[in-house]
């Protein structure tokens, strides 16, 4: 029997140990056993990448942030994840004066230790919590942005982009993003500015409109004004515009994981695909990761099974989107917004091993 392990971190636990103590019981049973690291954008993902990748973590402090800089070496050069935590003290929203500086502070921290002779493949940018809605161009700014105005607008100015793709060294730059931020754009009805206005109370019409005129003034300016209405261009206060206008893309945490991992190969020679994750409830439905392996799980036509700290899904209505069964660590109690007890290694061996029991042929 084959099995592959694609499970979402759990607190205190990576994905590849929480996957490596799941796996484990199966292959106490004599199955073939694979583990892929898997993380959502914001929680987890650097982790997952850089156990994926084997790499080496960094913890460094770049102005209001921890920023974690995993580096591997691939087959054709470096691989970098540049992962911006949340800010030590919270600013209230929205963020219409923050800037984006920061995101390319921690670009630059991770780009200053590599020789200039080294091959750079890749630049993954995760970031949590955005205090800004700047479109990226204090990011742009820091990276060595090159610009011919004043401050007081962008209106028929043009900003050369070419020295910060230079500094990117044509790396595949990658912005990793929760799903649901990858259908926003850059401005417009749906745009940042409209929204954000719509969920703090701000909607004085002549603020917004000259907010979102500046931010379509900033991507016109960068000759990438078509840019502006992309899926996901609004992603990170914009920066997901800036990373698109580099010739960068903009994925999700999961998706990226499991490009970069081969998963449909590896779940497609697999038996049964085993997931899981802190809680399943009806709010988040599992997350980006469940959402993600049930597509490959679906797609290659496997049975999936979740491990999980806790659940709150009936079976009907697990197999219902496509979830064979979901086993908890914890029975929950009534409240589905309890604090969940703690989760540990043992525990879902302990609970993974009963599970194989059932699901081993």
């Amino acid at each position: 029997m084959r099995v592959v392990v694609v499970t979402d971190r759990h607190p205190g636990i990576r994905s590849s140990a929480a996957g490596a103590a799941i796996g484990r019981a199966w292959a106490e049973r004599g199955a073939q056993v694979a583990v892929v690291p898997i993380g959502q954008a914001g929680a987890g993902l650097g982790e997952a990448l850089a156990d994926l990748w084997g790499a080496d973590e960094d913890l460094v402090q770049v102005a209001d942030r921890a920023v974690t800089i995993a580096r591997g070496e691939g087959e054709s050069g470096i691989r970098l994840c540049v992962s911006l935590h949340a800010p030590l003290e919270a600013s209230p929203p929205p963020h219409w004066h923050g800037s984006s500086s920061v995101v390319g502070q921690a670009l630059a921290a991770a780009l200053a230790d590599l020789d200039d002779d080294q091959p750079l493949t890749s630049i993954v940018l995760e970031v949590a919590e955005p205090t800004w809605q700047d479109g990226g161009l204090g990011m742009l700014r820091h990276l060595g942005l090159v610009t011919g105005f004043e401050a007081g607008g962008l209106a028929g100015q043009t900003l050369d982009l070419d020295p910060v793709r230079g500094r990117l060294r044509g790396a595949d730059l990658v912005l990793a993003i929760p799903a649901d931020e990858l259908t926003i754009p850059l401005v417009g009805l749906r745009g940042i500015t409209s929204r954000a206005a719509h969920a703090h109370g701000h909607t004085d019409p002549a603020t917004m409109l000259r907010l979102d005129q500046d931010l379509v003034d900033l991507a016109a300016a960068a000759g990438a004004g078509d840019l502006a209405q992309a899926p996901g261009s609004g992603a990170v206060g914009g920066v997901g515009w800036a990373v698109l206008a580099l010739g960068g893309r903009v994925v999700s945490g999961p998706g990226l994981c499991r490009e970069l991992s081969g998963l449909d190969r590896t779940a497609a020679h697999a038996d049964l695909v085993v997931t899981g994750g802190d809680r399943l409830d009806f709010g988040s439905m599992g997350g980006d990761v469940l959402t993600e392996v049930r597509e490959v799980a679906e797609q290659v036509l496997r049975p999936l099974v979740v491990i999980a700290g806790q659940n709150f899904i009936s079976s009907r209505e697990l197999r219902s989107i496509g979830v064979e069964a979901a086993y908890p660590v914890h029975a929950h109690g009534a409240a589905a917004d309890a604090t969940q007890p703690a989760v540990s290694e043992d525990d879902l061996l302990v609970l993974a091993r009963r599970v194989a029991a059932s699901w081993s042929w």
